[in-house]
Formats: structure tokens, C-alpha cells, sequence
């Protein structure tokens, strides 16, 4: 049932990390993100949407995949270095 011939994607970027960016919504205000992405220009890459009501900082501490546990239960997006070395931008808004 389950193959140990598995991978993850090759890692093929380094990670940018934006602060407090503020992106304008049609409803006239903004919504303030923290964006990751890859150090491309020229490559367009998906967007992650991660929205939640904890603490933004704690999910852009380095980890290490494992179970769940009381202490990282609030990271909700994953770990943005691993999809914005992968090809993805994650946006957090909080």
C-alpha cells in the first residue's frame, strides 16, 4: 500500500521573504501578509493563501517535520521555506 520510492520536489530557488505588505482589496482597505516566494522574476508560481487568527511569527521558524503536538498546533500553513524552495508563494494573513 504505501512505497518507499517516494521524493519530495527538488528544491530550485532560494526564499523571499516579504513583511507587512499591504495588498488593496475592492472593499476599499487592505489586507496586511507576510508573503514567501521564490527568487524568481521571471517565473510566475501559485499562490498559498494562509489565513488564520494566531500568531504570525511562530510560522516562520525553522522546523522539522513530526506529529502533531500542543506546541505547534497553531502552524496551520506548514513551513514556507519548503514550498517557496519548491515553486510556491505563501501569503499569511492574519
Amino acid at each position: 500500500m504505501f512505497s518507499t520510492k517516494w521524493q519530495t520536489s527538488p528544491r530550485r530557488y532560494e526564499v523571499l521573504h516579504e513583511r507587512e505588505v499591504a495588498i488593496p482589496v475592492s472593499a476599499g482597505f487592505t489586507l496586511d501578509c507576510d508573503i514567501f516566494r521564490p527568487d524568481t522574476t521571471t517565473d510566475k508560481v501559485p499562490a498559498i493563501l494562509c489565513a488564520f487568527p494566531f500568531a504570525k511569527d511562530p510560522m516562520f521558524e525553522p522546523m522539522m517535520p513530526r506529529a502533531i503536538a500542543p506546541v505547534i498546533v497553531s502552524i496551520e500553513g506548514g513551513d514556507p521555506n519548503f514550498y517557496a524552495r519548491r515553486g510556491y508563494a505563501q501569503v499569511f494573513l492574519t
